[in-house]
């Protein structure tokens, strides 16, 4: 059995056993996350923590990574140098408030980072630039009244 078909056989599973008994899925995630809070030590790892966070700052920094790679394929390499790129902010807006990886749905290339509102506004509207046009237009519309 290879490597990823462990993986897929694992995930089946742990996908049954939550369908099975939800109840007793939760209660076993809330278990280690009690604990952690409890300690006040990283439920990973075991290290200190800050009291407000279940992680402590490594952990939490490299699920951060883990967790964009895999969700858009950003690597933190591509992210420290577009981001230096674009001065630390939304390429669009220029705000610094929840930077995300924007990536286009069909191609899954890496288009820039944006702030979360300005991804969300280009999901919302499908990465459709005709769609932002007519929105624009609306607003100047309503505003010249």
């Amino acid at each position: 059995m290879t490597r990823e078909e462990y993986k897929a056989y694992k995930r089946e599973w742990s996908r049954r056993d939550r369908a099975a008994d939800p109840a007793k899925y939760r209660a076993y995630r809330l278990k280690s996350y009690h604990r952690a809070v409890a300690t006040g030590r990283c439920y990973q790892c075991g290290g200190d923590r800050h009291p407000d966070l279940k992680l402590c700052v490594p952990c939490r920094r490299k699920n951060s990574n883990q967790n964009r790679k895999r969700r858009t394929g950003a690597t933190p390499e591509w992210w420290a140098k577009t981001l230096a790129e674009q001065n630390n902010a939304c390429r669009v807006c220029g705000t610094t408030a929840r930077l995300a990886a924007d990536h286009d749905h069909g191609t899954k290339e890496l288009r820039g980072i944006l702030c979360g509102r300005c991804n969300t506004t280009l999901g919302m509207v499908k990465d459709d630039p005709e769609t932002l046009v007519a929105l624009a237009n609306y607003l100047r519309h309503w505003r010249a009244r």
